[in-house]
């Protein structure tokens, strides 16, 4: 907006225009970047049009940057908190996040996936069967979207969002606790052999029946798919499990811990107790610590729930 790209810069002596032909010129650059194009004519005529296109790219020969060196973002004093937000719609939504190391080198195991794929199950043992035999969740969805937002080469992220009833509102924190209860749950069984093949047959039968893809979706999916994957995954590397490695599941679930979540709560009913106003969209939110009560809870031996539990055999995978 006019603040950012005009009257901050000014104030700062700062030249925009030329800030965007330097940053132009550092990574607007033909050796970055990957394309795919797809068509009914010929692979000859398909060439011929790329090359004529494309060919004008510049290659300014610079070393790809890498940005692996800023590791943890998310180590600061003011991640681990309780955050209320005033929602712009009339809704009560808790999310519980957790920042753990970069995932992209382990996508043939996809971990994240493993563990969103039980935490959203929604049979016998789950969490959301319990929260609406309480009546207090109407929704739940959890993992990491394997997109530039939540996953890349600083952090992945991982998170749990609960739609929550009034009532579920008023009980929160023992909705917190139950996710945590059911991830001391999933630590204490470990990875487990039979669940995994269950998800990679379920996945391998989605991407094998799945219906074509529009065009426009399809080139773009494969464009990004060609930044991340080697070259024989470019069609599969974001959405099949390729094989278990336990220790690689374990490694991931150890970090989802209570001492490092984050929670994020959004009701209407925080009007008023909200002062503190976010820069951009000035959306009205406050922190604080963890009560004592719960964080003690959550920091000592976790005792898990028996109403809690992994989901049992499907049947009907072949």
């Amino acid at each position: 907006n006019a603040q950012t790209l005009k009257h901050e810069p000014r104030e700062k002596l700062i030249n925009t225009y030329e800030r965007l032909r330097d940053f132009w010129r550092r990574y607007y650059s033909a050796h970055y970047m990957t394309l795919a194009v797809q068509s009914r004519e010929s692979l000859d005529t398909l060439e011929e049009w790329v090359r004529d296109i494309f060919i004008k790219i510049p290659n300014n020969g610079e070393p790809r940057p890498n940005f692996s060196h800023l590791q943890q973002p998310f180590d600061t004093p003011a991640f681990h908190k309780l955050y209320r937000v005033v929602p712009v719609r009339k809704v009560h939504a808790l999310t519980i996040s957790w920042a753990v190391p970069p995932q992209g080198k382990n996508y043939r195991v996809k971990p994240l996936h493993y563990i969103s794929w039980l935490i959203g199950h929604e049979g016998a043992g789950s969490i959301l069967s319990l929260l609406r035999k309480k009546c207090w969740a109407l929704a739940l969805f959890g993992g990491n979207s394997e997109t530039g937002f939540d996953q890349n080469s600083t952090y992945s992220i991982f998170s749990v969002s609960i739609t929550l009833t009034d009532q579920g509102y008023q009980n929160f924190y023992q909705v917190v606790h139950l996710v945590f209860q059911y991830l001391k749950m999933l630590q204490t069984q470990g990875p487990q052999q039979r669940i995994y093949e269950e998800i990679q047959k379920i996945e391998d039968n989605e991407f094998h029946y799945q219906e074509q893809t529009d065009p426009i979706e399809f080139v773009e999916n494969i464009c990004e798919n060609m930044q991340l994957f080697p070259k024989q995954d470019f069609l599969t590397g974001d959405q099949l499990m390729f094989h278990y490695d336990a220790q690689v599941i374990e490694t991931a679930l150890s970090l989802l811990t209570p001492l490092r979540a984050n929670l994020l709560l959004l009701s209407p009913e925080n009007e008023g107790h909200c002062p503190l106003r976010e820069k951009w969209f000035g959306t009205s939110y406050n922190y604080e610590n963890i009560p004592e009560e719960w964080a003690q809870q959550w920091a000592s031996d976790l005792k898990l729930n028996p109403d809690l539990h992994l989901p049992a055999e499907n049947l009907f995978i072949g």
